[in-house]
């Protein structure tokens, strides 16, 4: 009976004694690790890091039993700064190894280095001596982090439905669930100001007439007419091809050329994306994706956007080979989207001037942060006077404004530059 009741309390301390080593984790820079004295030796840190080829490290940690039998040796290395980096070992077969089979070889090893992103890398430290970076570091875990480009501000974006040029007919709609999928990761990466698409907005203007009938009760909840926000950027595109497969097992089969393997069933799915410019109806840029069911490892999402595995009610869509597929073509279209974020023009304008109070009609939902700078002055457009479009943009700039307090939809500034020449209705850019 002692040892039955022993159990339970034993459990209850590993609980305690798992709970406490999670908490752990001290969040150090990547440049404090240069400095590191033999004191730091043995301390869980979490920090920020690009990852190497697998394979790439030497083993300098044998004496702690961390050996090439049990282990597999990396290369970490500071964000885009390769050539400052230490070696780092994975347990082979664990969790921490297919996050960074997902985020450190291949394609995905060159967005990190040409992108200059990085990932949480958690795990304990060890000193073994050295010059540049005395420490290797036995890895744990790996999760993606979510930030946006430098100097780079949100803009609103909503997603159409994609065509089903493929003809797939299965357990759910294809198109539209494609759609409701990336209307999701978009909204999770953080990167937009995310809009209902074409069906919720022709709801929500329904609302707005109702309110405006006079059937209903007014007050300040009722849906007003001319209050929605207009999107400038447009997602919208066409599912080309799906392959899915029909039976499983271990013989593999293979249909029209596409080999499905013999260990699991998987399907493939081909979408072509476009990125619309709502203003002047122009494709900004297009690019052709493949989704893979078994591309991903574990639970974790595609690197590049940083969406660290896609949640929220599509669970009808992951039970199948074809929604795992269509998660990873998402997953890959909005980490080409938040690329394209860079080369679209980004402004605002000046809603108020009054004595030293200036407000901006950008804030928090635009990404605007207190301390960021900006650009003001007179916006002329150079017009084709055949067609009427618009061929060039080009600011006169008479004042530099730096943001000194945020609110949702504004932002408060002060004139660091041409205070008394700044007017209400001037336009503001980013400063690079």
């Amino acid at each position: 009976m002692k040892k039955i009741r022993l159990f339970p309390l034993l459990l209850t301390l590993l609980w305690v004694f798992s709970f406490a080593q999670a908490e752990a984790y001290e969040e150090l820079e990547f440049s404090k690790l240069k400095k590191a004295k033999q004191e730091i030796s043995g301390q869980a840190i979490v920090l920020k890091a690009g990852l190497g080829e697998l394979g790439s490290g030497a083993f300098e940690l044998e004496g702690k039993g961390i050996g090439a039998d049990k282990y597999t040796a990396v290369k970490v290395y500071r964000p885009g700064k390769t050539n400052e980096n230490f070696n780092a070992y994975l347990a082979k077969d664990s969790q921490a190894l297919q996050m960074y089979q997902n985020y450190g070889t291949g394609e995905q090893l060159q967005k990190t280095c040409q992108e200059d992103r990085s990932v949480s890398v958690w795990g304990t430290v060890y000193y073994i001596g050295g010059k540049d970076y005395p420490i290797a570091m036995v890895i744990d875990k790996i999760e993606p982090t979510a930030e946006r480009p430098h100097g780079n501000l949100r803009y609103s974006i909503t997603v159409t439905d994609f065509e089903n040029k493929a003809n797939w007919r299965g357990q759910w709609d294809v198109g539209h669930g494609f759609t409701e999928i990336m209307t999701n990761s978009l909204q999770e990466s953080g990167w937009f100001i995310v809009l209902g698409d074409k069906q919720m907005r022709q709801e929500a203007m329904v609302e707005q007439d109702f309110g405006e009938s006079g059937r209903v009760a007014q007050g300040k909840k009722t849906p007003k007419i001319g209050r929605m926000t207009p999107a400038q950027l447009l997602v919208k595109g066409a599912i080309t091809h799906v392959q899915n497969s029909t039976t499983g097992g271990s013989g593999g089969i293979n249909i029209k050329g596409i080999s499905l393997g013999g260990e699991a069933d998987h399907a493939e799915i081909n979408i072509t994306i476009y990125l619309v410019d709502s203003e002047t109806g122009q494709v900004k840029a297009s690019t052709d994706v493949v989704g893979k069911s078994n591309r991903k490892g574990g639970k974790v999402g595609y690197f590049g956007g940083g969406l660290g595995g896609l949640t929220g009610g599509l669970s009808g869509h992951k039970k199948d080979n074809v929604g795992k597929a269509c998660e990873d073509a998402v997953a890959q279209a909005v980490d080409f989207l938040i690329k394209q974020l860079e080369s679209i023009p980004w402004e605002g304008s000046i809603s108020m001037v009054k004595d030293d109070k200036i407000i901006i009609n950008r804030g928090q939902r635009e990404g605007v942060r207190i301390g960021q700078k900006f650009s003001v002055g007179s916006v002329e457009e150079l017009v084709d006077e055949d067609t009427g479009e618009v061929l060039d943009v080009e600011m006169t700039k008479v004042g530099i404004l730096e943001v000194t307090s945020v609110k949702e939809k504004i932002a408060y500034c002060k004139a660091l530059e041409g205070g008394d020449k700044i007017q209400k209705g001037m336009s503001i850019q980013p400063v690079d």
